[in-house]
């Protein structure tokens, strides 16, 4: 998949697994937004799947300069490991539940691997929290990229 493609997935809130998933049966943005749930289990997608996409296809988008924005700050890296991995499936997560704000701002976004994800909810941690960690690992992530441009490893971790 093209990265623009998966830019425009990413803003509506899909997973990097899910958007694999959807790339590997050769279906893009424009063909899943007007399938219905049917056709969406029918094209192999589990129930949970199935209204993942339903309900994300309906949302506003994240606009690509926030989405920009998200994935520099953060280098990709889920801000819970902040291990500098960027190799690890992830999630644009809303601090502030986006079914209650509709708040697709950069303040109240954060970029999460699947595990922390659901740690977020089900440990109920509070939106104070969430926003100290995401800025912290932003503040880290530019200095491992300072270190990065005079070419020497950042000791992530230590």
């Amino acid at each position: 998949m093209r990265r623009d493609s998966e830019k425009r997935f990413l803003g509506l809130g899909f997973d990097t697994d899910l958007i694999q998933k959807i790339d590997s049966k050769g279906l893009t943005l424009s063909s899943l937004k007007p399938m219905n749930k049917q056709a969406l289990l029918r094209a192999g997608f589990t129930n949970e799947e199935k209204d993942l996409i339903y309900s994300k296809t309906k949302r506003d988008a994240i606009a690509a300069d926030v989405l920009d924005a998200i994935l520099l700050k953060s280098g990709e890296v889920c801000c819970y490991c902040s291990d500098g991995i960027s190799t690890r499936p992830f999630h644009i997560h809303h601090i502030d539940e986006y079914h209650v704000s509709r708040n697709n701002h950069e303040d109240n976004l954060v970029l999460v691997c699947p595990n922390d994800h659901s740690n977020v909810h089900t440990k109920n941690i509070t939106i104070e929290e969430q926003k100290a960690v995401k800025m912290a690992w932003e503040n880290l992530w530019s200095i491992a990229q300072e270190y990065k441009a005079k070419g020497i490893a950042f000791p992530f971790g230590a």
